[in-house]
């Protein structure tokens, strides 16, 4: 039986009457990972609340407005947008009874606040005037995970490569036995195909759709995972250590390199950029990616890579610098046109 996974949401008025409203993207995660997912309305009576608890296998308590810093006794001190004190005691009522029930729980935004209040702690209301020397929080970032959790146990491994988009007959060109192999195919279609293609390599190899939240999910360190879903290129650039630009290593022409260097990331592709030639050499240029010519120059380049965190996190901020440099460029191309309009 599919485990159910009970989502809280906001309520706000639509057509003049009170609705609940969840961004679809929470659902079709849970599904993707599956899960069954259940939106809540907000309730009331504790008899309900404790009842639900009980019914649900596990809660993710969504994102929406800050909470009320009186609820972590501070004052407010600027105007935020706060989410309402019902949707608060609501949700602190359910996650009392989930955790008194040790249910699995996962926080998201709003719900990493409410996690974190209910339990005792505090909140900073605004990170860039109440700490010093603050990280882009809305950029990436390190996370510690907890020992012997299961997070834990998923990724403490040799670092994970992502390899995105790759091209028929690209397959055979990575092999490795202490690397974590995540490949994102363009077209999720050919995941069967890929999948033939990287055990005859002698690897093992897990679906992305595979994957749910059961304790028993071990996955050995050399077992590839194949990315057979829509919508989580975003996460998994942000988990992975290096990543490797697909359909550069054949005549097909690689992916687009953006999104990876955005994350901070550094990238590794081929001799095929040729459609992607302008931010290619920039990446080139500005030392945030590695062009190889040959499967030995592809090893040496991670050996070297995944062996230097200093290496891949100066690559990664030179990554994100190209990006930063680029923002604004369309309304700087709009300016440029309309003095001709």
């Amino acid at each position: 039986m599919k485990p159910v996974i009970a989502i809280t949401a906001k309520t706000e008025e639509l057509r003049n009457r009170q609705q609940v409203t969840l961004p679809d993207a929470y659902g079709k995660a849970i599904e993707n990972a599956g899960g069954v997912p259940v939106i809540l309305p907000i309730i009331k009576h504790k008899s309900n609340i404790t009842s639900l608890a009980r019914y649900a296998d596990g809660f993710l308590f969504s994102g929406g407005d800050d909470i009320r810093p009186g609820y972590y006794g501070e004052e407010q001190i600027l105007d935020l947008t706060l989410s309402p004190d019902e949707r608060t005691e609501f949700e602190i009522a359910l996650l009392n009874e989930v955790i008194r029930l040790k249910k699995p729980v996962l926080g998201i935004c709003l719900g990493a606040q409410l996690i974190n209040v209910a339990l005792g702690g505090s909140l900073y209301q605004d990170i860039p005037t109440q700490v010093p020397a603050p990280l882009d929080h809305r950029s990436v970032h390190n996370v510690l995970i907890k020992k012997g959790t299961l997070l834990y146990r998923i990724f403490n491994a040799p670092p994970p490569l992502m390899g995105g988009g790759e091209g028929e007959g690209e397959q055979k060109v990575f092999s490795s036995e202490k690397i974590r192999l995540i490949i994102a195919p363009r077209h999720i279609e050919r995941a069967g195909e890929i999948e033939r293609l990287v055990k005859m390599q002698g690897l093992e190899v897990v679906r992305r759709t595979e994957l749910n939240s059961s304790k028993m999910n071990t996955i050995p360190y050399n077992t590839v995972m194949i990315v057979d879903t829509i919508g989580e290129l975003a996460t998994l650039y942000c988990m992975a250590d290096v990543v490797i630009i697909g359909g550069s290593f054949i005549p097909h022409g690689g992916q687009n390199p953006l999104e990876a260097i955005y994350y901070k990331r550094p990238v590794i592709f081929g001799q095929h950029m040729f459609n992607f030639q302008e931010i290619t050499e920039e990446i080139l240029v500005n030392g945030a990616g590695v062009s190889v010519d040959n499967r030995e120059d592809l090893a040496r380049v991670l050996i070297e890579l995944l062996n230097d965190p200093d290496m891949r996190k100066k690559m990664g901020e030179k990554g994100y610098q190209i990006i930063q440099k680029n923002r604004g460029t369309v309304e700087k191309n709009l300016v440029i046109v309309e003095k001709y309009l």
